[in-house]
């Protein structure tokens, strides 16, 4: 899959995906990050998601998380994502080089659950690469973007106690620029010259935006705003949904189709 799609396509990025340390054996895991290496892509991990997998990791491999992903090789990978770090201890952080790292932070799969909440100011403040993510729909429901960034704003202020940590611009870098980022997109993410055409057109003519301007939009559309305002959604140039249509797909047979698969599942 990597040696066909690396590179191949700009909307396509390929990284390699091994689940937990609870579900694969370190060794494997190496090999699989030795893999990533010489293919120069990147690594996807589930880490630390819950208080347990820190004495697992002591108990099973003798390594405290830190040691456990330099000798993954995980740190050292070309890049690599590590999603959900509830458990991950900001001073893990102090003379380790996770320059490569990105963590993934899902604030409502986690509090679904029941695993805790990421300690999202103190890892932000010496780890900058910080994206959102949904987890699956199996413990989220949702798969809401937006309603991570709300979520993730908020918890880290209850968390504080500190109504200005995590402030709403950091929160939407997070869910845009970052997570481009942190897939392998270094050119998507922003509005800028050369860059893809991925947008996603708001409707701020609405009840919920009324006193937005450019000083406060930030705010607004983490605390105010949903996916129930999205005018447009564009990628690479074309429209993939526009004003409660989606012009290149049938939305009632992707739905039924849907629902065929699910129920072939549960049989």
């Amino acid at each position: 899959l990597a040696d066909t799609w690396k590179g191949k396509e700009d909307f396509v990025s390929v990284q390699l995906g091994p689940h937990a340390p609870y579900t694969l054996s370190l060794p494997f895991l190496k090999e699989i990050c030795a893999a990533a290496k010489d293919r120069n892509i990147g690594v996807h991990f589930h880490f630390l998601e819950t208080r347990d997998e820190i004495d697992y990791l002591q108990k099973n491999f003798g390594l405290s998380p830190a040691e456990y992903l330099e000798a993954s090789g995980i740190a050292s990978a070309p890049s690599a994502l590590l999603a959900h770090c509830v458990w991950l201890d900001p001073a893990t952080l102090d003379g380790a080089d996770f320059s490569r790292t990105a963590i993934v932070h899902n604030p409502n799969s986690n509090c679904k659950l029941g695993s805790g909440i990421m300690d999202l100011a103190g890892i932000s403040a010496k780890m900058p690469r910080i994206a959102l993510g949904t987890d699956g729909a199996a413990s989220n429901n949702r798969l809401d973007i937006w309603g991570e960034m709300r979520s993730a704003a908020l918890l880290a202020k209850a968390t504080t106690g500190d109504p200005t940590t995590v402030p709403a611009r950091d929160v939407l870098r997070m869910a845009t620029l970052e997570g481009a980022k942190a897939l392998g997109f270094p050119s998507k993410g922003l509005i800028r010259k050369g860059w893809a055409a991925d947008l996603v057109l708001i409707d701020l003519d609405r009840p919920s935006c009324v006193g937005v301007d450019e000083e406060n939009v930030h705010g607004f559309l983490v605390y105010a705003g949903g996916v129930e305002d999205i005018a447009g959604t564009m990628v690479a140039g074309r429209w993939i949904y526009r004003n409660g249509k989606y012009p290149h797909a049938d939305r009632e047979e992707i739905l039924a189709k849907a629902k065929e698969m699910r129920k072939d599942l549960l049989q």
